[in-house]
């Protein structure tokens, strides 16, 4: 589901509700805004997003479906304003956000939680694979280019958001986006492969795993 459908407001729209709320001001002064994904144009849909100008914006933001990633100029924000931030976006209707504080930690409308320990509270407990998909969200948000935030739509009770316009999308991490099948020539014990397997087993059968 469109995050803008849903909110009535683009994600930009929404990143700056929760950095006004927040009252972060990165060096005292504003920050030329370079949006990497580009707004919606509002007028199409009824909504009231303004333009970007060079006195509005702190912040950078790259997103596709369901996963973003929020980007700040130096010098880099405090614990405590991370902390207030992922609260205050998860308040403008961002589902889940995530930031690398030496740990991982994870805001939804349930909470503020840690990962990987608890990709229960974040994900749901009936998904599949929580321990493989915990130590997967973890390496995005400690990844070199990550955002300092990451943002996904994603909420274990409902439907997943899109942050942009799209007819479909891929529905972020759940149980049937992270599962496929296999056809194998041969039995395995294995309950399930990573795609690292499927690469070794592959390399074995050419013979180049030496």
């Amino acid at each position: 589901r469109p995050f803008e459908t849903e909110n009535g407001k683009t994600i930009v729209d929404a990143l700056r509700e929760a950095f006004g709320a927040s009252r972060v001001r990165v060096g005292g002064t504003h920050l030329r805004p370079h949006l990497v994904m580009q707004e919606r144009a509002s007028a199409k849909s009824g909504g009231s997003s303004k333009q970007a100008s060079a006195s509005d914006d702190i912040f950078q933001v790259a997103a596709s479906g369901p996963l973003g990633h929020v980007y700040l100029d130096e010098p880099p924000l405090s614990s405590e304003e991370k902390h207030r931030l992922a609260s205050e976006m998860v308040r403008a209707g961002i589902p889940l956000v995530m930031f690398n504080d030496g740990e991982i930690h994870a805001y939804n409308k349930e909470g503020r939680f840690r990962l990987p320990d608890d990709v229960e509270r974040v994900i749901g407990s009936q998904h599949p694979f929580l321990p493989q998909l915990a130590n997967d969200l973890t390496a995005l948000c400690r990844h070199s280019w990550a955002g300092v935030f990451v943002i996904s739509g994603w909420r274990p009770d409902d439907v997943p958001i899109t942050f942009p316009i799209e007819n479909g999308a891929h529905g972020g991490p759940g149980g049937e986006e992270t599962r496929g099948f296999l056809m194998l020539p041969r039995d395995d014990s294995r309950s399930h492969f990573r795609p690292l397997d499927l690469r070794n087993e592959a390399l074995k059968l050419l013979g180049r795993n030496k």
